[in-house]
C-alpha cells in the first residue's frame, strides 16, 4: 500500500541523507539502509540488464569472485553501478517505482537470494570471505 511507498522513500532519502555510498556500508551502520536500499539496487540491475544476467552472474561467482563476476555479467564494475544507481535515485518516484517486477514471485524470490549475496559482499567487517558459503 502507500505507507510501503512512504516508507521506501523515507529509506532513500535517509540513504541520500547519510552521504554514504551502499559499497561503504558496515555492519556498525546497522542493515537497515543496506537490506532496504540494495532491494532497489538489485530491481535496478535487473531492469538494467536482465533477469539471465543475475543468474549467470550468480553461477558465476565461484569461479571469478565478487568483483570480477559483477563486472563480466555486468559489463561495468560494482562500484559504477553503484554510481548510477544514485544517479536513478534522484528521478521521480513515478520512474523508480516503475522498475519493480509486478505480482512475478519467481523472480522476487531469486533477487533475495542474489540480494543476500551483495549484502554479504558489501560488509567489509566480515574479514575472512574466502570462507563464506556462496
Amino acid at each position: 500500500g502507500s505507507e510501503m511507498c512512504i516508507r521506501d522513500r523515507n529509506i532513500i532519502d535517509q540513504y541520500f541523507n547519510g552521504g554514504k555510498k551502499l559499497y561503504n556500508y558496515t555492519t556498525d551502520d546497522g542493515w537497515v539502509i543496506p537490506y532496504q536500499v540494495g532491494m532497489w539496487f538489485v530491481a535496478y540491475l535487473v531492469h538494467q540488464v536482465g533477469e539471465d544476467k543475475i543468474y549467470e552472474f550468480y553461477d558465476g561467482l565461484e569461479k571469478n569472485g565478487f568483483d570480477k563476476a559483477f563486472e563480466i555479467y555486468f559489463g561495468k564494475t560494482y562500484k559504477q553501478y553503484v554510481d548510477d544507481f544514485d544517479v536513478f535515485l534522484t528521478k521521480p518516484k513515478s520512474e523508480i517505482k516503475s522498475i519493480i517486477p509486478k505480482n512475478n514471485n519467481k523472480i522476487r524470490i531469486n533477487l533475495i537470494i542474489i540480494e543476500a549475496v551483495i549484502c554479504i559482499h558489501t560488509n567489509p567487517l566480515k574479514k575472512n570471505k574466502q570462507n563464506l558459503p556462496v
